[in-house]
């Protein structure tokens, strides 16, 4: 039973460092990001500080704020993903960082699409495992069983909250917002078949 614990928490981390790839090459391609991370971009561009961090302090708080009041929804992975993929995404940004300024339309819509792949790849890989929600997921569970609806209406909900809040401190939605809020979820529920645990 430890063994299968070990190997879940190494799955999770994997998780984790595949996401941060995907938000990177999305970071690359500038037609916009996901709600979560567009909300996150803002928030560094207003504290002066790499996205990385400001992933890590939105993320870090959020689960301070669920594990003290609801704490049923973290777990492990929500650990990783809140206090991980702040740091993986400021090592890929590196890892990357040849690549910036390479701006023809191929390379950017190679970057939209492998970035996308990536985030839902990790998401359908890591929801499976049932380890704890990730900050996202423990905001939309909340609001859907705060107003007794469905999990999609509080996904909703936040993120339409985080793209006002990004507007807000300055940053409009792009492409991969729009393409995020309409599009990943049904990617990741079908992708999600994929993967047995």
């Amino acid at each position: 039973m430890k063994r299968e614990k070990q190997i879940t928490c190494m799955k999770i981390m994997a998780a984790v460092a595949v996401c941060a790839a995907g938000v990177a090459l999305l970071v690359l391609a500038d037609w916009g990001l996901d709600p979560l991370t567009n909300f996150e971009y803002a928030l560094s561009r207003k504290l002066h500080i790499s996205l990385g961090k400001a992933s890590m302090l939105f993320e870090g708080l959020t689960f301070f704020l669920f594990f003290f009041s609801n704490r049923k929804l973290v777990k492990f992975g929500s650990f990783a993903f809140c206090f991980g993929i702040g740091p993986c995404i400021d090592f890929w940004g590196y890892v990357f960082g040849f690549l910036e300024g390479q701006g023809g339309f191929a390379f950017r819509m190679g970057c939209l699409l492998l970035g996308s792949l990536l985030i839902i790849l990790s998401f359908a890989y890591y929801i499976p495992l049932n380890y704890g929600l990730q900050s996202l997921d423990m905001y939309s569970v909340s609001i859907a069983s705060l107003l007794k609806k469905q999990y999609g209406v509080g996904l909703t909900i936040t993120y339409c909250t985080l793209i006002l809040l990004a507007a807000l401190l300055g940053v409009r939605p792009g492409v991969v917002t729009f393409v995020a809020t309409f599009a990943y979820g049904a990617a990741i529920d079908g992708v999600r078949k994929l993967f047995k645990w």
